[in-house]
């Protein structure tokens, strides 16, 4: 097995994982900078509908668990099911945060191959 750092640009290909133990993560794409996702988290919970999931009191977007596993980390919340996977949960954290802030995000992550 082969791990390596990449920017998110498609699809993973054929056989390419997230590396186990990873989460991908966003940078500004004019700095190169990882994005501390800390400051984007509510101060206060988001009331919740009767068929909501847990999740949306407290996700910057719900779905989305971020930061995760430290300060940069993206996952997407599996119980629910709004993203099919991190990197689907990274993107739309990315659009969400670039709505906020005006500025543009890439994904990176940690790819593994056989």
């Amino acid at each position: 097995m082969t791990t390596a750092t990449k920017r998110y640009t498609g699809p993973l290909a054929p056989g390419a994982h997230i590396a186990a133990d990873t989460d991908p993560w966003l940078q500004d794409a004019a700095t190169g900078e990882r994005v501390d996702l800390r400051p984007f988290e509510p101060t206060e919970p988001r009331s919740l509908a009767a068929d909501d999931c847990e999740c949306i009191a407290w996700a910057i977007l719900p779905g989305v668990f971020a930061p995760c596993n430290g300060e940069f980390g993206i996952e997407a919340h599996d119980d629910c099911r709004e993203y099919a996977g991190d990197i689907e949960a990274a993107e739309a954290l990315a659009a969400h945060l670039a709505s906020i802030t005006g500025r543009t995000y890439e994904i990176w992550y940690e790819e593994t191959r056989p």
